[in-house]
């Protein structure tokens, strides 16, 4: 299994914020819907910060486990060339930038 760093942009004007709230939209809610499409069967994604309702993110970076394989190990992947992947978040105003794999004590 390895962990990896996602860095994230969005619009926040149709979310709740970026934490999960019940019978709320969120960013979070919106990325393990796509994680979990990719196989992904974490708890929770573990944001660098949150943001509050409507508030909006240029590179708001996340981590996560995942056993998935992709690109050829270099540490950086542009998630674009990986529709599947990136797809069901891209619908939601949420756009994944980059996507490394990291140490997982990082």
């Amino acid at each position: 299994m390895a962990h990896y760093k996602l860095i994230i942009a969005y619009d926040g004007t149709a979310y709740h914020g970026f934490q999960r709230q019940a019978n709320k939209t969120s960013v979070q809610l919106v990325l393990e819907i796509a994680l979990r499409q990719l196989g992904w069967q974490g708890r929770a994604v573990l944001p660098s910060g949150r943001t509050d309702s409507g508030v909006h993110a240029l590179g708001q970076v996340i981590s996560f486990n995942l056993d998935w394989k992709h690109g050829d190990g270099d540490g950086g992947e542009d998630v674009h060339s990986r529709p599947r992947a990136s797809s069901g978040v891209e619908r939601k105003k949420v756009e994944p930038r980059l996507l490394a794999a990291m140490r997982p004590d990082l």
